[in-house]
């Protein structure tokens, strides 16, 4: 978690399971002045600029830009390392998840290579069994 502000508000910015979660609250005693949740999937750009003390975060998708001021520097890059970590693990996990496999087609697979004669029609039964 990392706290900073953008336009006088202050915002909360929380590393969850699936994506980035921001709080925002108003000058006035907290108040809630919206949340907003953006998918690790969505992001596509991240540049925190530091300064002596503060750092400046934004954070790029493909429809916003997301600007958060005053970030205590040390918390912001912690928070961008994070950060990275998750959208790296994200788009690993997108192009190395295999396809799930359909039942019906490895059935069609299975009927062609019986018609073919490459397997008995006991193999086919077992097949058959298997995905059904």
């Amino acid at each position: 978690m990392v706290v900073g502000h953008h336009e006088g508000n202050k915002i909360v910015l929380k590393l969850e399971k699936d994506g980035l979660s921001l709080k925002k609250t108003g000058r006035l005693i907290g108040r809630n002045k919206g949340e907003q949740f953006v998918e690790y999937e969505d992001i596509t750009g991240i540049e925190f600029k530091k300064g002596i003390v503060y750092g400046d975060l934004e954070i790029s998708t493909s429809g916003m830009k997301i600007e958060v001021e005053r970030i205590k520097k040390n918390e912001g890059n912690a928070f961008i390392t994070v950060l990275r970590n998750k959208l790296e693990e994200t788009r690993k996990q997108k192009y190395t998840t295999p396809e799930k496999v359909s039942p019906m087609d490895e059935i069609k697979k299975a009927k062609e290579l019986l018609d073919a004669g490459a397997i008995t029609e006991e193999e086919f039964e077992n097949i058959k069994k298997k995905y059904l």
